[in-house]
């Protein structure tokens, strides 16, 4: 008895789990064509994508089927004989319940198709609101002519069909299953990328000209400076946008801001667009990503393609390379994609105290490191801020580097230790600099002056490159095809805008692009040559700190729509504007402009966070109280 109960519920067991895997491959095919992995040749990533769900979904299948099991042995051993009830099957009712389906179904289907069409913002939403009509009406047909006599054979005829069709799609995704799975594992631990490990190294907002690399006088960073003696230090690099999140979309998908569209605040990297560590994982490489800064969160799509996303929030700079090296000890005998990002020198510059006075900062001064808002300096200044409280500032700013710079030196002597420092490629760069009052303001994110768009970029690959400077204009959209080329992986994509190592060092990026502003209205630059023209939009996006009332016109200066023009060779610091004198210049830059704006990659509508994220966000970073 008890063994014909068992082979009545197996196969509801086993319909379950074919339902599970059923799923689990309509939400994995629905993620690969999103994300466009095939198009993009990446197939490993689609199998690795696809086996994830298939595995979370059959995984959810089990947990269904023992649950469902263990009450059936519960009510078959126990409630059955204390309650005395028997459950009867009748095939007269199961025929009529087969009709009543029918009659539901033709009624559900359209209201879904009406949902559907309402929801849908694709051309095709008219094509399938059609069809699920006709589907119903068919349905209601079948409903009308179906006799009690052709119910029951119908119903006996779907009986077997439906058996041949279950046995069929059993066996064929269990053996799917097993495939994928097999295949994921081989991937994981046999086989091995012939690429070196890459590390990415990013000190948030920090300057190129306060490295004694790129000619500062004072010792803030002797462990970058000998590492930048050994490696390809590029002399004139520029990242893309003025504050963090659109600067590092771009370095992630080698875009501009206005393609990627994580462009304001409360934007978010959508999944369609191919990151630097989805490409490293479709070649099989360990993906580490260790994050300090909140606007580069897993909610904001930046944790796509990683393996472990450590998301540490305003960590210090110790606590971040720690948690690296030890991700690095563990998968020292894989290949192994890795990025870090230091937040220690953005402001306030919260370095441990012994960085804090040994590059000019004092104890009596107006900040302290960790104990100031960047909207408190930004309203003192209009004030009057002493020349020794700015000076003071600097200072602090300095011992953030030193701070950083000494975390720096311990990943590489970790390198070293692991005996994988020849085998592995090792970026140092920014995602934008940081202004001192070389304008009238402070921090970042409110122009595209040189203080804040030069950036340092140091490439070493010990063993492989010997210590050049390149002359050569570079930008961040670059840093992914360099660091492909020089892994030696085999991919290009239409929507790269970066130039390869190779053409860089030819020289042939001519023109240097920026957008994306943090505080006040938009604006967009272009560099050719020696001249640079900015153009002041006058528009103020609602997703800007101006939403937050009048206070934001004594912080963030405003201008009228207009533009600006420097000779940055004349005029390193930007201080002339040339607009009236040399406006013969003008119509060239601005056709530029123009065609930089029609570099649009078509990725879908822009998604946002919610303004609550943004507010909470804001605070933590010191923009707002």
């Amino acid at each position: 008895m008890e063994k014909q109960k068992l082979n009545k519920i197996l196969p509801l067991i086993f319909l379950i789990l074919i339902i599970s895997f059923l799923v689990g491959l309509i939400i994995a095919c629905r993620e690969i064509c999103f994300q466009e992995y095939l198009a993009q040749e990446m197939y490993d990533l689609a199998l690795f994508v696809a086996t994830n769900h298939l595995n979370k979904a059959v995984f959810i299948g089990l947990i269904l089927s023992l649950s469902l099991l263990l009450i059936l042995l519960i009510w078959w051993g126990i409630l059955s004989r204390i309650l005395k009830i028997r459950i009867e099957t009748n095939r007269k009712i199961i025929l009529i319940r087969f009709r009543y389906f029918i009659i539901g179904l033709a009624f559900l289907v359209p209201i879904a198709g009406i949902i559907y069409f309402i929801k849908s913002n694709s051309s095709s939403g008219w094509q399938i609101f059609l069809i699920v009509i006709l589907i119903s009406l068919l349905l209601i047909i079948l409903f009308l002519k179906l006799k009690d006599r052709q119910a029951r054979q119908l119903y006996d005829s779907l009986k077997k069909s439906f058996k041949f069709i279950f046995k069929a799609t059993g066996w064929l995704f269990l053996f799917s299953f097993i495939v994928s799975n097999l295949y994921n594992l081989y991937c994981q631990y046999h086989k091995v990328p012939e690429g070196p490990n890459v590390i990415i190294i990013i000190s948030d907002a920090l300057r190129p000209d306060r490295l004694g690399c790129y000619g500062y006088n004072k010792p803030t960073s002797p462990n970058i400076d000998k590492f930048a003696s050994e490696s390809l230090v590029f002399e004139k690099a520029w990242t893309t946008a003025s504050w963090t999140k659109p600067a590092m979309a771009s370095l992630f998908a080698s875009m501009y801001p206005h393609e990627h569209r994580a462009y304001y605040w409360s934007s978010v990297l959508a999944n369609k667009i191919l990151t630097i560590a989805e490409i490293f994982k479709n070649f099989g490489y360990v993906t580490l990503g260790v994050q300090t800064n909140p606007v580069l969160a897993k909610d904001y799509g930046f944790g796509q393609g990683f393996d472990q996303y450590d998301q540490m929030n305003f960590a210090r700079a110790e606590e971040a390379t720690a948690q690296l090296i030890k991700r690095m000890k563990l998968y020292k005998n894989k290949r192994f994609f890795s990025y870090i990002h230091y937040y220690d020198t953005h402001s306030p510059y919260n370095a441990p105290e012994q960085y804090d006075y040994k590059f000019g900062a004092k104890a009596g001064q107006l900040f302290r490191a960790g104990d100031f808002k960047t909207i408190d300096v930004r309203i003192l200044s209009l004030m009057g801020i002493s020349k020794e409280d700015k000076d003071g500032l600097v200072g602090l700013y300095d011992g953030a580097i030193n701070y950083v710079d000494e975390n720096f030196k311990k990943i590489i002597d970790m390198l070293g230790e692991l005996n994988i420092m020849k085998n592995t490629i090792i970026v140092f760069t920014s995602d934008h600099g940081e202004e001192f009052f070389e304008h009238g303001n402070y921090d970042h994110g409110h122009s595209l002056h040189e203080e804040i768009l030069r950036i340092p970029l140091i490439i070493g690959y010990p063993g492989h490159i010997n210590g050049q400077r390149i002359s050569s204009k570079v930008q961040l959209v670059d840093l992914l095809p360099m660091i492909i080329k020089l892994s030696g992986l085999k991919i290009s994509s239409p929507f790269f805008r970066g130039f390869d190592l190779t053409e860089v060092i030819k020289g042939k990026r001519e023109e240097i692009y920026a957008e994306g502003i943090l505080l006040g209205d938009d604006k967009i630059s272009v560099l050719q040559g020696n001249w640079k023209l900015i153009e002041n939009s006058g528009f103020v996006s609602p997703d800007t700190l101006e939403i937050y009332g009048d206070i934001t016109k004594y912080i963030i200066p405003k201008y009228e729509f207009g533009y600006e023009l420097y000779n940055l060779e004349d005029d390193p610091e930007e201080k002339i504007n040339l607009l009236k004198e040399k406006g013969f210049e003008i119509p060239q830059l601005k056709k530029k402009l123009e065609f930089f704006r029609k570099k649009v990659a078509v990725l879908g509508k822009e998604k946002n966070k919610d303004k609550a994220k943004k507010l909470e966000d804001l605070k933590s970073l010191g923009y707002i109280r």
